[in-house]
């Protein structure tokens, strides 16, 4: 999936069976997280940063911890989708409600 704003600047690669072309950064996401089962970040570029800013924002108070468990992180592709295999999703997030209204 590729922002038609930079189909032109970026390479994308020849072997590909499908690619996607949408009008945003948003939209991408968007879609992405209708078709995907789970999601691997590689090293990239500043594009790839605000997926992975993790354990930071859970330490400043941005999520809960029990939705840390949301992602999870791995050193090689092995262990990774190891990790994917084994994954227990954490409860329901449930936004904005105080306990007594959950």
């Amino acid at each position: 999936m590729i922002p038609e704003a930079l189909a032109g600047k970026e390479i994308a690669h020849p072997g590909l069976t499908r690619l996607h072309l949408v009008k945003s950064m948003h939209e991408r996401k968007a879609l992405m997280a209708e078709l995907a089962d789970a999601f691997v970040a590689l090293p990239g570029g500043y594009g790839t940063l605000d997926e992975l800013f993790v354990d930071g924002v859970v330490e400043a108070g941005f999520i809960r911890p029990t939705y840390r468990g949301l992602f999870q992180v791995a050193p090689t592709v092995d262990r990774l989708l190891a990790a994917l295999v084994r994954h227990d999703a954490p409860p329901p997030i449930t936004f904005g409600l105080r306990p007594e209204q959950r």
